[in-house]
């Protein structure tokens, strides 16, 4: 079966295992995340789901490979998470220059992180130890989910199958699929931009096709889903250090606002230039049977 008809099928099923929880909760009555997050948690498996299936049914004799999952040490596991750790201070340097927020301070980060899980605090240092340690734990649990339910669909399988078609073009196509994914997430139920629900389906597309030009790199460089799973967690696990470290963030200033699009741009940029300085030969001797055509 051509690469066309393979992708097709991967990306149908993912849409239809993915969607149907979330337009099934909708219809329930559901509205914000808090009131339905199994619903959420098993659209998160789509895309692992969909790339199993389809390997099973495509890519018989390297099935692993194809799903990114033949896992080799690599630097590139410790980098990912200093990337994602560059991208959140980046977000929030642009952020608190650009815009009217100020560092809230340890005070203010702990009195904030409170608020955002609806407790108290006495001592805020102690309670920012609290706010590393979730934080931390966050991290770890989110590099398993992420890399075993979204990453083996997107820098997985689909990977497999458009990575031959170019860094940029695989990366591009891969992003633009990968914030379209979230469409039903943002406008049913309002995720990273409750208030501004139609905005986020143009927006997100584009943080999306930043950040998967970064992933891209990471998933060449290491070699398996595991560091572009690693650096997706650490991206998602920070946000909320980055909500927490401003002074009361709103749109288009919060998490995922100006600063988080920036720093993404600003990433892209840096990889783009490490692409033009260190090419990418070695994929060109990467055992692929798929071939564009």
């Amino acid at each position: 079966m051509s690469v066309s008809k393979r992708a097709t099928v991967f990306l149908i099923l993912t849409f239809v295992l993915s969607w149907s929880p979330i337009i099934f909760a909708s219809i329930g009555g559901h509205r914000d995340i808090s009131s339905a997050p199994f619903s959420f948690f098993i659209a998160l498996f789509g895309p692992v789901v969909a790339a199993v299936i389809c390997s099973l049914a495509f890519e018989k004799g390297h099935r692993l490979n194809a799903l990114g999952l033949r896992l080799r040490i690599s630097v590139w596991l410790i980098l990912a998470p200093v990337i994602a750790v560059a991208l959140a201070v980046m977000n929030i340097a642009i952020t608190a220059s650009l815009s009217t927020h100020e560092l809230a301070g340890l005070d203010g980060m702990a009195r904030q992180f409170a608020d955002l899980r609806h407790q108290d605090y006495s001592d805020p240092r102690s309670y920012l130890l609290v706010m590393a340690s979730f934080t931390g734990l966050t991290f770890l649990g989110n590099s398993v989910l992420y890399t075993f339910t979204e990453e083996v669909g997107w820098r997985g399988y689909l990977y497999h199958l458009w990575r031959p078609f170019g860094f940029w073009r695989s990366s591009i196509a891969t992003g633009l699929v990968w914030g379209i994914w979230h469409w039903p997430m943002i406008y049913l139920f309002g995720l990273n931009y409750p208030d501004h629900r139609a905005l986020g389906l143009a927006i997100f597309p584009i943080s999306t096709i930043l950040f998967a030009v970064i992933l891209t790199l990471v998933r060449d460089r290491a070699g398996s889903v595991l560091a572009p799973g690693i650096l997706h967690a650490g991206v998602n696990s920070l946000a909320l250090i980055v909500l927490v470290v401003l002074d009361h963030p709103t749109y288009p200033w919060d998490a995922v606002g100006i600063g988080y699009l920036a720093a993404l741009a600003a990433g892209a940029l840096v990889t783009a230039a490490f692409q033009q300085a260190k090419p990418q030969s070695f994929v060109r001797h990467r055992c692929w049977t798929t071939q564009p055509r």
